[in-house]
């Protein structure tokens, strides 16, 4: 409770600053000389500061070197299943795999495009994968240094606008085959192979992350995080840009390790992620980005960003930090340099590389960072002077004093946020104290309000949350269920347990939440949908209301919406029954393949198909056994295809399959042999428990052999199929380009 001061008119303040203007005048001359106590807690509050900042950036680049950039773990899994799936049907050979560009060509063709999302995903400056079946520690021992097979690629901005053709990418390393048919270019340095040979040496991103798995007894049942490797800086073979790396070993499902897969962060955009300027003003400080070797406080430097050490440091590969009573500075340096090391943990404890410790360290002039409390003493020696003249002037200080209160109130109310309770300090002047209770009476009034309507949204049936800002006083308000909404927690960003927080945190809010916008679903220019990751993920749709100094924001939960909408599209394009691609879909699929022309399609086969037996099991034995027999003949269609093949039912007991993309017919005839297999070996069981085998006919047409036009290669297939229902029956047939020109001679005579 606030003592309750008598309030008196101004016209009676009057005469109390005049009683004592001499006492002030002597207070501020003492306060002046044992003021200088407050040296020392200035000088710690700076440094603290300091230590701050450090931090603050510490944790930033331990996420993104973390939580983004070596966000690998999915890209691994697909490469390696790939991997598998091309060793298993022999398109590739294990023994060859890391012998010539061509052997592994295959692999590195379906590796590309999710290297390509990896780096535009985690924002780096590159990808690699190095293709290795070799011990190369026996190798290394031997003298022996090969050339490997792999694909390095660049970007050289990360944080651009990813182009839709990669016309911003660079290959470094990879197969001519390969740089050809993806179109992207590479420089004078390109080169098919990682060449080992000339460097004499198997580079650290390759060499440690594959010997480290190469011990294990049971590598396939390894965690990734445990093996992954962070690179020293280093240079590949005739290029000039240094790099660090974080890679981990490519394994088997039988745990054969067959190289390794990375990303590649470039010095030059790292020093981006060490911005010096924030350290000091004038940017008289410097971070540097080091590597504890062995000894505590030992740093091996791997990056400096600042003038003040790159210079004090020069040709210097190491640092040595010493402490000096409560503080650390730089050894050896002429001036005197504070330093602050805060530890990335990049490894786990236990782990291949735990004894690597990177740290993150911040460095300052002791001058340049108390400068401040150099700025207090001289501030203490001016007050002297001025309690000198306070006399002098006693009549401007006497009428200050009075407008004083006045002022102090109005800033007082200007800094005030809504969810705060007014507390002011009773001046004794009658006016200003009355003033100051109508203020806190009307400010308790508004919260009110605003708490009232934010009750009422939360009572809606419909989940909703909104905010306002309001930029005259640089703040934003929000409802209750805003941070429930978007699964945050509200101490993250407001000030406090509060519903009010600033516009800049604000702003950091909305660029963290920005990785949840889906762009494709927004339908109008002020709205801003999110997909929020959860145990249930939800959609949710801010509607934004801009006036200028004010701006509105209304979050909805249309997850039940999306849901129903994607239902619908899905509903549209696929055969209830079997939910392959209705007859619609899948021509309007094809249609678009054509229109991409040979590039696309290269080699492709068209699979008309007609289920034998169809009427006699409806007849027989009802339709609930009919559909079971479609539905049969439609997962074995989607079990032995591969997953970029369409399969579309069109209708009754039809099918369609088209294989395109493939460099010969033999690989698309291996696929037709083992579906007529698989086929062959599935039936349904009818009511009396036998089994009823799967019978179909099928007609196959050919691109380009039969034909480049599209409705031709639709009627080419339709008539296989129907010549081998009338004939043999229960066989795929190919197109027959004499028997349909005999065909269609006989029908222009009977037509006659």
């Amino acid at each position: 409770m606030v003592e309750k001061i008598k309030s008196v008119p101004i016209r009676q303040k009057l005469l109390i600053p005049m009683l004592f203007l001499v006492i002030i005048e002597n207070l501020l001359l003492v306060g002046a000389i044992f003021g200088s106590r407050l040296l020392s807690y200035v000088e710690n509050k700076e440094k603290a500061i300091f230590y701050e900042k450090v931090s603050n950036r510490k944790n930033y680049l331990e996420n993104e070197m973390l939580t983004r950039w070596s966000n690998v773990n999915s890209t691994v899994e697909e490469i390696n299943h790939t991997a598998q799936r091309l060793i298993d049907t022999n398109v590739i050979s294990l023994k060859t795999l890391d012998d010539s560009s061509e052997d592994c060509l295959p692999l590195l063709e379906k590796s590309s495009s999710k290297l390509i999302n990896l780096m535009r995903t985690n924002q780096v400056t590159g990808v690699f994968v190095v293709l290795n079946t070799d011990n190369l520690k026996e190798k290394k021992e031997k003298g022996i240094f090969e050339n490997k097979p792999g694909i390095y690629l660049r970007d050289f901005d990360p944080s651009s606008i990813p182009s839709k053709k990669n016309e911003d990418l660079l290959f470094k390393y990879a197969p001519k085959a390969l740089t050809q048919s993806m179109n992207i270019s590479h420089g004078k340095t390109w080169r098919p192979l990682f060449e080992f040979q000339k460097t004499g040496d198997y580079g650290a991103y390759l060499y440690e992350p594959f010997q480290a798995a190469l011990k294990e007894a049971n590598p396939e049942e390894i965690n990734l995080k445990d093996f992954g490797y962070w690179s020293m800086p280093y240079k590949l073979y005739d290029d000039s840009q240094k790099v660090i790396s974080y890679s981990v070993p490519l394994i088997l499902n039988d745990g054969t390790v067959y190289g390794v897969l990375g990303v590649e962060i470039s010095l030059d955009y790292l020093k981006k992620q060490l911005p010096n300027t924030e350290l000091i003003d004038n940017e008289q400080g410097s971070y540097l980005l080091g590597v504890e070797s062995g000894k505590a406080g030992d740093f091996q430097n791997i990056l400096i960003n600042g003038m003040i050490y790159s210079q004090a440091a020069g040709n210097q590969k190491t640092t040595q930090i010493v402490q000096k009573g409560e503080d650390y500075v730089i050894k050896n340096q002429d001036k005197i340099m504070y330093a602050d090391a805060e530890y990335i943990n990049l490894y786990g404890e236990n782990t291949e590389f735990t004894n690597q410790k990177w740290a993150v360290i911040g460095i300052v002039p002791k001058n340049k960072l108390l400068v401040f409390s150099g700025r207090i003493i001289n501030t203490l020696i001016g007050a002297v002077m001025i309690s000198l003249l306070i006399g002098i002037v006693g009549a401007v200080i006497i009428s200050s004093t009075i407008s004083k209160p006045v002022t102090r109130l109005i800033q007082h109310v200007k800094s005030i946020r809504l969810s705060e309770e007014m507390q002011f300090i009773q001046t004794g002047i009658e006016e200003v104290d009355h003033l100051s209770q109508s203020l806190k009476n009307l400010n308790e009034e508004v919260g009110d309000t605003a708490r009232r309507f934010s009750r009422i949204i939360n009572m809606a049936s419909i989940e909703l949350a909104g905010f306002e800002i309001n930029r005259k006083e640089g703040t934003v308000y929000f409802t209750g269920k805003f941070a429930e909404m978007f699964r945050l927690e509200k101490e993250s960003f407001y000030d406090s347990f509060s519903d009010i927080t600033s516009i800049e945190m604000f702003e950091m809010l909305m660029k963290k939440l920005k990785e949840y916008e889906v762009e494709e679903k927004a339908q109008k220019e002020n709205e801003v949908i999110y997909l929020i990751p959860d145990v249930k993920p939800h959609y949710l749709r801010l509607t934004l209301n801009d006036t200028g100094d004010y701006c509105s924001g209304l979050i909805e939960n249309i997850t039940d919406v999306v849901i129903e909408k994607e239902q619908i599209e899905y509903e549209r394009d696929h055969d209830l029954l079997t939910g392959l691609l209705n007859r619609r879909a899948f021509h309007r699929i094809m249609k678009e393949l054509f229109w991409q022309g040979e590039t696309t399609l290269k080699i492709a086969a068209l699979v008309m198909i007609d289920l034998d037996g169809l009427k006699y099991v409806n007849d027989t034995y009802g339709h609930t056994y009919g559909d079971q027999y479609i539905k049969s003949a439609a997962e074995v269609f989607v079990k032995s295809v591969p997953e970029n093949t369409l399969i579309s039912r069109p209708g009754g007991d039809e099918f369609y399959i088209l294989f395109y993309g493939y460099s010969s017919r033999s690989e698309i005839q291996r696929y037709l042999d083992q579906l007529e297999k698989d086929i062959r070996a599935q039936s349904i069981l009818l009511p009396n428990g036998d089994p009823f085998m799967l019978h179909l006919s099928a007609g196959v047409a050919w691109y380009p052999d039969d034909t480049t036009d599209r409705k031709e290669f639709t009627q080419y297939a339709d008539f296989a199929m129907y010549q081998i229902k009338r004939t043999v029956k229960d066989k795929f047939g190919d197109f027959d380009k004499e028997a349909y020109r005999t065909s269609q001679e006989q029908y222009n005579k009977e037509k006659d």
